[in-house]
């Protein structure tokens, strides 16, 4: 596993420095800005849109206008040949021939009642700050943009459809990460099979057949998603990846229905088994934000971070809202006579919080190489593989 880990960190920054450019977007916003007094007009906006105006002025001023992924969030809205675009650009143009012409009386409510329902009709529902929504962090300034990122907790992966899905997920996954590291196409081969075997059955007249496997090929490309070429992957999966890659089992156990866990066993962790140990650990990882466990990553983890927040293939900006740790701990330390314990070089160490007692015990396997953190970037509520955590 060190040596896959250590040669994918490689190749990680390699496809980092690698160009992958995206191109400069014009963006509606700089009409909304007060900066720019030669296309700003605060009376105008009132008089158009009423209260949409006000939410558009206040996201714009909220976010840097200059990142180039302004133009993407809310299913591109704001890009500058957008319907929404448009449409807002068209209000303003009336409403400033109806200001002209003091054209006061009907127009603005004729205004107001067309940006609530042809501009807000699909956008204004989904108009919301970062700090309100907890997404769009990357836009942010880098103050603001810490002090949301303050706010992620630290989380434990839900791993319930494990006990459902048990050994289709487990076999389904790879035991590595190596399909994901940025650049990579999964599945390529697998996707232009499928595309000639649908092209077959259209030259054979079966056009049923054909659009099935088009349908599917399209709904499995949709989560194949990649950004800045980063590819896309749940936390549970990712879980679910580091479990298999270190060694760890799928247990299942009969109780009327199949019921399945992942389970570390315990030779895996000599130092935390001692007598009494059970003959294997419940799994159960972590995601950790990253502002709770930078004080320990190794030097080539920071210089990964660093690059990442201020990508240099986005104007050096950063692009994920927020970086987690998946940490693929254990279901321990376990509470006993008021406290959390567990063995650390030699010694027991009691703890009288259990989150504290966790990270504590997360930290001491990582130092000692027993398990391996994977950086993950989340933005707008998805996450991307990024690298390993070696030591």
């Amino acid at each position: 596993m060190i040596y896959e880990a250590q040669e994918i960190i490689k190749l990680v920054f390699q496809r980092l420095e690698s160009n992958f450019v995206l191109p400069p977007q014009s963006n509606l916003l700089s009409c909304f800005i007060p900066d720019t007094p030669e296309s700003y007009d605060s009376d105008l906006i009132e008089f158009a849109l009423g209260d949409i105006g006000k939410q558009i002025v206040s996201f714009a001023m909220a976010v840097d206008i200059d990142h180039p992924e302004v133009a993407n969030v809310f299913d591109g809205a704001f890009r500058s040949d957008s319907d929404f675009a448009e449409c807002v650009l068209e209000i303003l143009k009336v409403a400033k021939f109806a200001k002209e012409n003091n054209l006061t009386k009907v127009v603005p409510s004729i205004l107001k009642s067309a940006a609530r329902n042809k501009v807000a009709k699909d956008v204004f529902k989904k108009l919301s700050l970062p700090a309100s929504c907890q997404m769009h962090a990357r836009l942010l300034t880098q103050q603001s943009r810490n002090a949301l990122r303050q706010q992620k907790k630290i989380t434990s992966i839900d791993l319930r459809i494990i006990w459902r899905r048990g050994k289709e997920l487990w076999n389904t996954l790879p035991n590595s990460f190596a399909q994901h590291v940025r650049f990579n196409t999964l599945h390529v081969d697998e996707i232009e099979h499928a595309e000639r075997k649908a092209e077959r059955y259209l030259e054979l007249g079966c056009k049923d057949l054909y659009s099935l496997i088009m349908s599917d090929l399209q709904d499995f490309k949709i989560k194949q998603e990649k950004y800045f070429g980063f590819n896309r992957i749940t936390m549970t999966n990712a879980a679910v990846i580091l479990a298999k890659l270190l060694g760890f089992e799928l247990f299942v156990r009969n109780t009327g229905n199949l019921v399945y866990k992942i389970v570390a066993p315990y030779n895996l962790f000599p130092e935390l088994t001692k007598n009494g140990s059970p003959i294997f650990f419940e799994y159960q990882p972590r995601a950790y934000p990253f502002h709770s466990l930078s004080q320990h990553i190794p030097d080539d983890m920071r210089r990964v971070v660093n690059l990442i927040e201020a990508f240099p293939d986005a104007g050096k900006k950063p692009i994920f809202d927020a970086l987690w740790f998946l940490v693929p701990g254990l279901n321990q330390p376990e509470k006993a006579q008021g406290g959390w314990y567990f063995h650390k070089d030699g010694k027991c160490v009691k703890f009288f919080d259990e989150a504290e007692a966790k990270m504590a015990l997360d930290l001491f396997m990582i130092k000692k190489n027993y398990i391996n953190p994977i950086l993950l970037g989340e933005r707008d509520g998805k996450c991307y593989f990024i690298t390993y955590w070696l030591n």
